[in-house]
């Protein structure tokens, strides 16, 4: 019996408790957190400052200045070599090369009125036209320029560009351009030294530079500017064209001293613009000068000098 016992014991199995282990509940930290959070917020409104609720109308808070700068270009007004009545090749604002005529210079006016085909170029229907590469080349850049500045509440800019492009086209094929070879008189043709741009206006301001304008410059009570044109009668050393020789270009602002010398100590060098005539914006270095007295600021560009080969003076803001 005793062995029974004990053969019973030795069979036993001896079973012992170990404690489980928790799995984490991503549930229920995730409540936590946003208990917290809400009782923290709670906690906040109640302690801290109210935020009072206004009505905003629209309106600006930006203060727009204007103003009136002095363009100054790289040009040179050419004076004519002889007397005559003058009759140009180019349309104006033309890209020119050296070498290339530039315009002509007859003892008489040339008969514009013969209408042979030789002379005024007429065409029968279904005839072509060729248009010179130049005056092409001008007409999309005046297009382009156009596009890029249209508004719609100036649609009244699209009856001047029709007009400037028509006068463009008439230039081109008109009979003083077309006769100069068959007039039969003793015309002289001149061509430009340099590449450029030909303009046909002057007003006594292309010597100005940088260096050498004064604050006279800047009363327009006294600026003239003349228009040169086809078939009028000059003299040897009158203007005949104005070249522009570089697409570099600066505008001279006047400005107040407090102006200047806020510019100066906010170390501004750089300044967009964007241009009343045809709301284009520039980029411009700025450079901050005084000169007898006077404050300036002189803006350089080194892009877009054609849209402007016509102005002296240019307002922006």
């Amino acid at each position: 019996m005793y062995t029974e016992l004990s053969s019973k014991k030795n069979n036993s199995v001896n079973i012992k408790k170990y404690k489980t282990k928790r799995e984490f509940n991503l549930g229920i930290f995730l409540f936590a957190i946003v208990f917290i959070y809400l009782v923290v917020t709670i906690i906040l409104y109640f302690t801290g400052d109210r935020i009072s609720v206004y009505e905003v109308r629209e309106g600006s808070i930006v203060k727009d200045n204007s103003y009136t700068g002095l363009i100054i270009r790289k040009e040179t007004a050419v004076t004519a070599e002889s007397s005559g009545y003058i009759s140009y090749y180019q349309a104006e604002n033309s890209k020119i090369k050296r070498g290339m005529n530039i315009y002509a210079l007859s003892p008489e006016k040339l008969d514009t009125s013969s209408k042979t085909d030789s002379t005024q170029g007429e065409h029968t229907e279904g005839q072509s036209i060729t248009v010179n590469p130049e005056v092409s080349s001008a007409i999309t850049l005046q297009i382009q320029n156009f596009i890029e500045g249209y508004r719609a509440n100036d649609f009244g800019s699209v009856y001047s560009l029709k007009s400037e492009i028509t006068t463009m086209l008439q230039n081109e094929f008109s009979a003083t351009r077309t006769v100069i070879a068959a007039s039969g008189l003793d015309v002289l043709s001149y061509q430009a030294q340099q590449d450029g741009i030909v303009a046909f206006t002057v007003d006594g301001y292309e010597g100005l530079t940088t260096e050498t304008f004064t604050e006279s410059a800047f009363d327009k009570t006294k600026y003239e500017v003349s228009s040169l044109s086809d078939e009028t009668k000059v003299k040897a050393g009158d203007p005949v064209y104005r070249m522009i020789t570089s697409e570099d270009w600066s505008v001279i602002v006047p400005l107040s001293k407090e102006t200047a010398i806020k510019l100066k100590h906010e170390d501004v060098s750089g300044i967009k613009v964007r241009m009343d005539k045809d709301s284009e914006t520039l980029w411009g270095k700025l450079t901050v000068i005084e000169r007898q007295g006077k404050y300036y600021g002189q803006l350089d560009f080194d892009n877009s000098m054609i849209r402007y080969a016509e102005e002296r003076f240019l307002n922006g803001r």
